[in-house]
């Protein structure tokens, strides 16, 4: 004979049913909704008002709530952001019986996740390229809200750039446009600097690596061509004779 919650029954007779159970042969249990382990022997109804079921259940037998309700009579409903397929929870605490969905947290579902975080359990956090005054993200998937910030691509700003050579000279939250400085010179001035920086590279390379020569050295000087353009000492007039020339009158006067 099947009881309920180990209590016998009182009567012992064979027309009446052990406490707890009910039906034709009180092959039935009576409801654990019901407050207290008796019901009727033939309807399995709680012999107490409806509206005394425990929390949780509800009706004349105080059965569990239906799928997807909880609380007292099953008058309020599992948080829509419950998991699994029936969304379903605890009848009475309302607690998601298969946790949340991406973008909302425990115990029961129905609040966001906090600022900067996503995703299942709100683990994940929001990319730091995210734009905008807050940088926020969606709850959900991660979706920046403003977008990303100059050279990062949607949707989780998590990828720079890859429209020109890795991914220089293009912006934009969807890496759609040339930054306008690089539009504007780099594509001349910048290969040119590398140019000119390689050849001074490879001139002071030139000079670091080449022999100093041994036969650099300054003109020697001619002796008897040096001799010719410079007058011996010995015809040069003597002070006197130049002073005597010039009081000399001359020839003519």
């Amino acid at each position: 004979m099947i009881l309920y919650n180990g209590v016998t029954s009182i009567n012992t007779s064979q027309n009446v049913c052990q406490i707890g159970n009910y039906g034709p042969n009180c092959e039935y249990l009576c409801s654990f909704g019901c407050p207290t382990p008796y019901c009727d022997k033939i309807t399995g109804n709680c012999r107490v008002g409806v509206n005394i079921c425990a929390l949780g259940h509800h009706g004349a037998k105080c059965e569990r709530c239906p799928i997807g309700t909880h609380g007292h009579v099953c008058s309020e409903r599992c948080s829509p952001y419950c998991g699994g397929s029936n969304k379903d929870c605890e009848v009475r605490s309302g607690i998601c019986l298969f946790g949340c969905v991406d973008g909302y947290y425990m115990p029961d579902c129905s609040i966001v996740c906090p600022v900067y975080t996503y995703g299942q359990r709100c683990l994940k956090s929001c990319s730091l390229n995210c734009a905008g005054p807050n940088g926020t993200c969606n709850n959900i998937n991660g979706t920046c809200d403003s977008g990303c910030i100059s050279g990062y691509q949607e949707p989780l700003c998590d990828t720079k750039c890859t429209g020109n050579t890795y991914g220089a000279g293009y912006e934009g939250d969807k890496c759609d446009r040339e930054q306008m400085i690089w539009k504007k010179y780099g594509e001349v001035y910048i290969p040119l600097a590398i140019v000119s920086s390689v050849v001074f590279f490879l001139f002071i390379l030139s000079l670091l690596l080449s022999p100093v020569s041994d036969s650099f050295s300054f003109p020697e000087r001619n002796d008897a061509e040096f001799a010719g353009m410079v007058a011996p000492l010995s015809d040069l007039p003597s002070p006197e004779e130049t002073s005597l020339e010039e009081r000399a009158p001359s020839s003519g006067t």
